[in-house]
């Protein structure tokens, strides 16, 4: 069971920060809540109750992690207040600042255009992403994984879990998975062995030229990285700045598929060299 942990070690390094995010009323404080299993987080039926930003440190068997709720996220237009404008910005500081977001969905409501806002905001922070889509027990049927991919298409690297925040009892499902992208994030991969795997999917699949010129990519190296990021990887070569898109998501998907990095974007720099 997990355990809740006194919020004055909660500074500590070696937590996993978790933004629970999503529109309001989608779920979000109710899922918090049935996590540390006690009320910390004021809920309603109302949209938006959730003000603030909370910060809890909770520990189970999948690691230390910081559980932060953020206030629900609405369009910029529709702000009334400024307590509103103020509880958008701290949450998408909050999106910013953690390591992976959790999307909650309102499945008996479908996607709107704040939930496309809402994962267009996770995307632009570079952060690991699941998407939950609560309120199973009320839902007709479930998406396909095409149907929230075309809907939310920032986030088509993010896993999908189906769930009733209000009913379910057992989380292991999401610690699990946030477990795998959080370790997506820390992964450092050897140059040699980078460059082994680069190597063949290039000899399997040449770029295209540009300008009529070949395009001639050498090596991959992995970015530096002192803490959980984006998983980034720097490309060198002659013409590499003018590799086409298409061979981009090419070498992208060729990376998830040998090294994984579920729930997580892949960034790549091209840099000339020979």
């Amino acid at each position: 069971e997990a355990q809740v942990r006194d919020h004055r070690e909660n500074m500590n390094s070696g937590f996993m920060k978790i933004a629970i995010a999503g529109r309001p009323n989608t779920g979000k404080s109710t899922l918090l809540n049935s996590i540390i299993g006690e009320e910390r987080a004021i809920t309603s039926e109302a949209p938006g109750t959730t003000r603030d930003v909370l910060d809890i440190p909770l520990k189970n068997k999948y690691g230390d992690f910081l559980l932060l709720d953020t206030a629900g996220i609405r369009r910029y237009a529709k702000t009334e207040s400024k307590i509103e404008s103020y509880s958008i910005m701290r949450s998408r500081d909050t999106i910013e600042s953690s390591d992976v977001a959790l999307l909650v969905i309102d499945g008996t409501e479908g996607f709107t255009h704040q939930d496309k806002k809402v994962s267009e905001i996770i995307a632009k922070a570079g952060v690991g992403c699941l998407i939950i889509v609560n309120k199973r027990d009320k839902m007709e049927r479930e998406f396909t994984e095409q149907e929230i991919h075309w809907q939310i298409p920032f986030l088509s690297y993010a896993p999908i879990i189906y769930m009733s925040a209000k009913y379910d009892k057992n989380f292991d499902k999401i610690f699990k998975q946030i477990k795998k992208i959080y370790e997506g994030r820390t992964r450092k991969i050897s140059t040699g062995e980078l460059n082994r795997f680069f190597k063949q999917v290039i000899n399997y699949k040449t770029p295209p030229m540009a300008g009529g010129k070949d395009v001639k990519l050498k090596y991959m190296v992995q970015a530096s990285k002192d803490h959980a990021s984006v998983p980034r990887f720097i490309v060198c070569g002659v013409r590499a700045k003018n590799t086409h898109s298409s061979y981009k998501k090419y070498l992208v998907g060729k990376l998830r598929e040998e090294f994984g990095f579920i729930g997580n974007p892949v960034d790549l720099i091209f840099k000339e060299g020979d």
